[in-house]
C-alpha cells in the first residue's frame, strides 16, 4: 500500500485551485486565488482534513462528482472535460482529495503525454 504524503497532496490541490504559496516561513499558508477577496491575506489549505474546504474550493472546478460510503470506505469519483479520477479512503474528504489528485494527474498526462507515478 502506498503512503500518502498529505502535505504534498494539499499543495497540489491548492495549486490546482489557483492558490499561491506564501513566502517562508509560512510554507503551509497560501495566498487566495486572483479575484478572491478575504480579510486575511493567506490561509491554510488543508483540504484533506475538511470536506467543507473541498466543497468550497475543489467542487466548483468539477463538472460532475459522486461521493458515497461503501462498507467502511468512502468512494469519490470526479470528472472534468472527459477526464476522470476515482479514489477510496477512510474519510470522505480524503477520498474526494485523492480522486481530484488522480484527475489532476490525468490532465497532466493529456497535456504532456507523461504519466505521473504514485
Amino acid at each position: 500500500m502506498n503512503t500518502i504524503d498529505i502535505k504534498k497532496l494539499n499543495h497540489r490541490l491548492a495549486t490546482w485551485v489557483g492558490f499561491r504559496q506564501c513566502s517562508p516561513p509560512f510554507d503551509d499558508l497560501y495566498k487566495f486565488p486572483a479575484g478572491v477577496q478575504r480579510a486575511a491575506t493567506c490561509s491554510s489549505c488543508i483540504f484533506t482534513s475538511s470536506i467543507k474546504l473541498c466543497f468550497e474550493w475543489l467542487e466548483p472546478k468539477l463538472e460532475h462528482y459522486s461521493l458515497w460510503k461503501q462498507g467502511t470506505k468512502h468512494v469519490a469519483e470526479v470528472w472534468v472535460d472527459a477526464k476522470f479520477g476515482r479514489a477510496e479512503a477512510a474519510t470522505p474528504n480524503l477520498a474526494f482529495c485523492l480522486a481530484v489528485e488522480k484527475l489532476i494527474d490525468g490532465e497532466i498526462k493529456s497535456q504532456t503525454g507523461v504519466e505521473i507515478d504514485d
